[in-house]
């Protein structure tokens, strides 16, 4: 008996040890791997406010996958009538990075537009990015605390740029490892955007991944808000790149 109780007490120690000897990094990389991020169908509603308080809804599906290691996203609008069928697409290759394409049923074209001539295209304001690790590889990553957030203990990180662009601080929750929270900061030091996820959902056919059933933005620069609830997350079992042309 003396001997199983202390090998139970020894396999503690090592797994507690193990959970106190992942690194900041890690820890975050964990939480993102926990979310479907790629080869996935969302719909969508998103509810925006302006500064001046004015609210609009717009329901839309939306793509992305990975082929060939090179990231599509596509969002269609469904409503309201005005912007009912309206087709944006964006990839990271080499050729389009940059650029998204917009298809106009009005008009029956396709335009092509550099990102930073139309930051707040129809469906900029979904945050995938900061849902990809790829897009913090120049930060470093270091332990700030834990604190308690809505009712739960999370440990909380800080990503700091190496090229002086600003940082990040990000809430994941200590017993599910489940990123909750995203603040960003500006090289000077001011907070610019808040990001919170929350009612996370496993998918379907993606090895227990979760996609949040809410995320809640506020950009404090411009004072704009949006939430963005997920009616369903679905696989894209075979992706390929014609679903990603318009």
């Amino acid at each position: 008996m003396n001997r199983l109780i202390l090998i139970i007490a020894a396999l503690l120690f090592c797994n507690f040890w193990s959970l106190q000897s992942q690194t900041p990094k890690e820890l975050f990389r964990e939480s993102l791997e926990k979310i479907a991020r790629q080869n996935i169908h969302l719909e969508i509603e998103l509810e925006s406010t302006n500064r001046r308080g004015n609210s609009r809804v717009r329901e839309m599906d939306v793509f992305t996958s990975n082929i060939d290691d090179v990231r599509y996203v596509k969002v269609e609008l469904l409503s309201p009538d005005e912007v009912k069928g309206v087709k944006i697409v964006t990839s990271g290759s080499e050729e389009n990075r940059g650029t998204v394409e917009i298809f106009m049923p009005a008009t029956g074209r396709v335009q092509r537009l550099r990102s930073y001539d139309n930051p707040t295209v129809m469906g900029s304001e979904i945050p995938l990015d900061q849902l990809n690790f790829d897009a913090y590889k120049n930060y470093g990553f270091s332990m700030e605390t834990r604190e308690m957030l809505n009712g739960l203990e999370h440990h909380k990180l800080k990503l700091e740029s190496t090229d002086d662009e600003g940082w990040f601080y990000v809430w994941i929750s200590v017993d599910e490892v489940l990123l909750n929270r995203i603040e960003r900061f500006n090289a000077a030091g001011v907070k610019s955007m808040v990001t919170e996820m929350s009612d996370y959902h496993v998918v379907s056919h993606h090895s227990g991944a979760l996609f949040p059933g809410e995320i809640q933005s506020t950009n404090l620069q411009s004072n704009e808000q949006s939430v963005m609830r997920i009616r369903s997350v679905q696989p894209i079992l075979n992706p390929s790149k014609e679903d990603y042309t318009l």
